[in-house]
């Protein structure tokens, strides 16, 4: 399948004119089989979240860079990686995704103006040409399900160009690739810190309404768990008074190490346990992930038990 997915990528490049071969960044890319098999690009990257991979490929191949990372909140840990990549891959990565339209966007943050973006999932519409018994192809593990309509309908949406497609099952296994290429005459919007209101979807303007609610309150003290993607999208909202006033009645807090200790505009973001012995009236809990809310919550009761909660993303 990898060398399959190479020819794919290398012949949809050759429609790409002025393509650079630079810097290739791969999400989850394992023990870098693929980039391994990439000689055209001399700066070869990877986004993996796992110790174990990055461990390996640390001692084994010299040649590879990994970040250890989610991909939602590399460009937190890792800033340069913003728009460093020529050829930004995610193989079998989206469909575990809890929320593709924002995979896809941190993605194309990733990719320079003018480079390109591949995508690879199993494919609903190769289904009928495979073999295989439905369990070995319709994983448990796999969130969501693709067809080309919808990959195509979300990288539009964000101002890419598809530049190839390929619905396949000629090994056993439905597939679906797709590359796109980000435009240069695009404007980009910082993403991660900077998001304007118009693009933002309904969910995020009803978390906004909810904790404009609180501040305007300015009663009562807020810790805010989890800083991830989900809570800068609403933050980067507020206007600047909002911002004064949130800075005066709320905290940030996180229980990921490589998090703790980082400033967000100028307000510190924390392990929740140092503000045990805080007042704390209400925890808003800022992701849009129901397995990551219930484990706050769970969390959250044996520090606050006294706190009521609010969720920002039903």
């Amino acid at each position: 399948m990898v060398k399959e997915r190479i020819d794919f990528i290398l012949r949809g490049l050759k429609t790409a004119a002025g393509s650079a071969r630079d810097t290739i960044i791969e999400v989850g890319p394992a023990y870098g089989d693929f980039l391994l098999l990439m000689p055209e690009y001399m700066n070869k990257i990877g986004i993996e979240p796992s110790e174990y991979y990055c461990t390996a490929v640390k001692q084994q191949e010299p040649s590879l860079k990994y970040f250890r990372s989610t991909l939602e909140n590399v460009l937190l840990n890792y800033p340069a990686l913003k728009e460093s990549g020529d050829l930004v891959v995610a193989s079998h990565v989206l469909e575990h995704a809890h929320n593709p339209r924002s995979f896809i966007q941190c993605m194309k943050a990733l990719v320079k103006k003018g480079g390109t973006l591949y995508i690879e999932v199993p494919s609903i519409e190769a289904l009928k040409d495979c073999e295989l018994p439905l369990y070995q192809t319709l994983h448990f593990g796999h969130i969501s399900q693709f067809t080309f309509a919808v990959i195509n309908q979300l990288c539009e949406s964000e101002s890419m160009e598809c530049l190839a497609k390929e619905i396949s099952a000629k090994l056993q296994y439905p597939v679906l690739r797709a590359l796109y290429k980000i435009p240069n005459r695009i404007q980009e919007t910082e993403l991660m810190f900077s998001i304007h209101s118009t693009s933002v979807d309904a969910q995020t303007q009803k978390a906004l309404k909810i904790l404009r609610q609180y501040i305007n309150q300015a009663s009562q003290a807020l810790l805010l768990w989890g800083f991830g993607s989900d809570l800068f999208e609403v933050l980067n909202l507020l206007t600047d008074k909002e911002w004064k006033e949130f800075e005066k009645i709320a905290v940030l807090a996180d229980i990921n190490p490589d998090k703790q200790n980082r400033l967000f505009k100028g307000m510190p973001i924390k392990a929740p346990q140092s503000f045990s012995g805080r007042k704390i009236d209400k925890i808003i809990i800022s992701s849009r992930s129901q397995l990551l809310k219930n484990d706050i919550i769970q969390s959250a009761k044996s520090l606050f038990p006294q706190a009521d909660y609010i969720v920002l993303y039903d």
